[in-house]
């Protein structure tokens, strides 16, 4: 049976199948992203520029310190507490005069690619220029103890220092050249009114390197990315500022400089008696002339000549005359001197040596005294008299020790001494008195003062109360004598102590003043030099001095700064400005208190020194000092102090 559908107009029927729909970028969307894609490619190719222009900028900028350090190191850092004093002017005492001179020590400066001085001096019809530094030596100088001269490389590069680009900038500027006026790069325009350095001759590696002359300022920077001179950004010339001015390179000394030093206690007399005791040279009464002295013609001289050595000691000038022709006779009348060694100063030290300690000049005596005072009036004479014709003078009155004896003189272990005319006796006629420095007493017929009994060692001489000191004494005949082959000079009523004396010694208390010069050694132009300050004086009474030093001088031209580094101070007296050498101050020298060659006379006094009785020796230099004397050196207490002159500070209190 067949069954019928009916379908309502209210039913749905079946439903279709969904349309799919096409996704995808519109024209505008693209253009978009490619505009963004551009954008970004462009400002990541400039970031990657930029950051290129940045790396050659900081190349050129650690090159620039590069070179300020190899100048003049790095003063502001410290090294074991102390400056860090290094580099070109540290060691030869100026600014280099171009980069060169920073990397090789010897070059052709005419022509940079030259590497030996004969192809280097044939150049330009035989006028080429080599450069030849001063070399470090491999000693130091003296007596100042520094080293000084090239000691390079100060720059480190690994290229041949005779091409164009050893050592260009971040920018790759080689050596093409360069004007006097910087702002020119090229030769054509520079040469209207300004002078080119070929590029040959150009040993700056493309930088512009010079020093000022007005002040001595380095001029030094790098033309930037163009090459050129001026710009902006990264065509900026760099630095814009000088690298290296006069304050950076230069220490000013121009306020002083402070020493502080205990001041030794000295004083000064005219005191025999005091000066002996002080191991000083006392200067008699007979003014010798220095052609007396030693025998220099054409000046009428003493016949034996006296042979003796010409003693400059800070204005005191006296013969040191050896004993032998002390003791020589001479003139007509036959007249010697007294030497003595061995000084018999008291009452009490006379009778320890067995002697006789008598009143030598009194009214009693010869009515004649000329041959002590020049005056015919004995009682009249003064102190100085009597000392300086070997007197001794106590209570107002001249005494004089006298061994009279052989005996007596070998019991305190001194010896005779023979002349022509004495054979182990006492003077006993007036002609063997005054022959051996002797004065005849008319009236008693005794000889006082005669040289009869020595002794030849310090020891021997204090073991019996004496004080050692070489001194010939002329009594006022022999040194008048006018007779052919006398000495024929002047007897001065004055005599006089060589030097200042410890104050332990003394019997008056006037402080000793002594002229002070600080002495300054510095390096200048590859070489040692030397600078003094004006004097200054002091009182040596035991206090602690600081002393401003100033007014440096180098032969006439003021020195207001010194060139950074190590330099050597020396506190000075005696100073002689012809030789520029001083006595160190005060006395540093031992090692010189022997008799090396067992003359009598010690290692200090023939080192041109003299002997204090703490053994140091003093007025002498340092050179003297460690020279010595008969192959004996002495050893300095103090030398040549080394400090540190630091630009843009102030030089510290030098405690000596």
């Amino acid at each position: 049976m067949t069954q019928l559908y009916v379908i309502s107009p209210n039913v749905t029927s079946m439903p279709e199948t969904p349309k799919l729909k096409l996704l995808g970028f519109s024209l505008v969307e693209l253009l978009m992203v490619l505009l963004i894609i551009s954008v970004l490619s462009t400002v990541a190719i400039r970031s990657t520029v930029d950051i290129g222009y940045a790396s050659r900028y900081e190349q050129t900028a650690a090159h620039v310190e590069t070179v300020k350090q190899a100048i003049v190191g790095n003063p502001n850092g410290l090294i074991n507490n102390q400056p860090d004093i290094s580099g070109f002017v540290a060691d030869m005492g100026r600014l280099p005069r171009n980069l060169h001179e920073l990397i090789e020590e010897d070059f052709c400066l005419t022509d940079r690619t030259v590497s030996d001085i004969v192809t280097c001096q044939a150049l330009n019809a035989g006028t080429g220029v080599w450069t030849d530094q001063v070399s470090r030596p491999l000693n130091p100088d003296q007596p100042s103890n520094l080293f000084y001269g090239w000691n390079g490389p100060y720059l480190d590069i690994s290229d041949n220092p005779q091409g164009t680009d050893a050592f260009t900038d971040g920018w790759g500027r080689e050596a093409q050249g360069y004007c006097s006026d910087p702002s020119f790069t090229d030769q054509t325009n520079c040469e209207i009114a300004d002078v080119w350095t070929s590029i040959e001759a150009d040993h700056n590696y493309g930088w512009y390197y010079d020093i000022t002359t007005d002040a001595p300022d380095i001029i030094f920077f790098s033309y930037g990315k163009d090459h050129i001179s001026g710009g902006n950004d990264f065509d900026e010339d760099y630095p814009s500022q000088k690298p290296v001015f006069t304050e950076d390179w230069q220490a000013d000394i121009s306020a002083g400089i402070q020493v502080s030093f205990t001041a030794p206690t000295m004083i000064d007399t005219t005191d025999r008696i005091a000066c002996i005791k002080g191991g000083r040279q006392w200067k008699t009464n007979c003014n010798l002339s220095e052609a007396k002295c030693t025998n220099t013609p054409p000046t009428t001289n003493p016949t034996p000549p006296l042979q003796g050595i010409w003693i400059q000691d800070n204005g005191f000038n006296f013969c040191d005359i050896p004993e032998n022709d002390c003791k020589a006779q001479r003139g007509t009348v036959n007249r010697g001197g007294n030497w003595k060694t061995c000084h018999f100063l008291s009452e009490q030290s006379c009778l320890l040596a067995q002697g006789n300690w008598r009143e030598k000049y009194t009214a009693n005596t010869e009515s004649n005294c000329n041959d002590v005072t020049g005056t015919a009036a004995c009682n009249d004479f003064s102190r100085q008299q009597c000392e300086g014709a070997n007197g001794v003078w106590e209570n107002n009155r001249c005494y004089t020790c006298d061994i009279t004896s052989f005996a007596e003189c070998t019991a305190s272990g001194g010896h005779t001494i023979p002349t022509n005319t004495l054979a182990d006796t006492y003077p006993s006629t007036q002609a063997s008195c005054r022959n051996n420095g002797g004065n005849w007493d008319t009236v008693s017929s005794e000889c006082y003062g005669a040289n009869f009994c020595e002794f030849n060692t310090r020891q021997f001489c204090r073991d019996t109360g004496g004080h050692w000191n070489d001194s010939c004494f002329f009594d006022y005949a022999a040194c008048e004598d006018s007779t052919t082959g006398g000495i024929n000079a002047t007897f001065n009523a004055t005599a006089l102590c060589s030097s200042e004396i410890p104050i332990s010694q003394a019997a008056d208390l006037a402080y000793n003043e002594e002229t002070l010069i600080l002495e300054i050694s510095y390096r200048s132009n590859g070489s040692i030099q030397k600078a003094q300050s004006s004097t200054a004086v002091i009182q040596e009474n035991g206090d602690k001095k600081t002393i401003l030093f100033s007014g440096f001088d180098n032969n006439g031209s003021a020195v207001t700064f010194l060139p950074m580094g190590i330099h050597g101070l020396l506190l000075t007296k005696n100073y002689n400005f012809g030789t520029n050498t001083g006595d160190i101050y005060p006395a540093s020298c031992s090692g010189l208190a022997g008799d090396t060659d067992s003359n009598l006379i010690s290692d200090c006094e023939e080192a041109g020194g003299t002997l204090l009785e703490n053994n140091l020796c003093d007025n002498i230099t340092l050179n003297e000092c460690t020279t010595g004397a008969d192959g004996t050196t002495g050893v300095l207490t103090r030398q040549v102090k080394h400090v540190a002159f630091v630009p843009r500070k102030s030089t510290p209190i030098i405690y000596w």
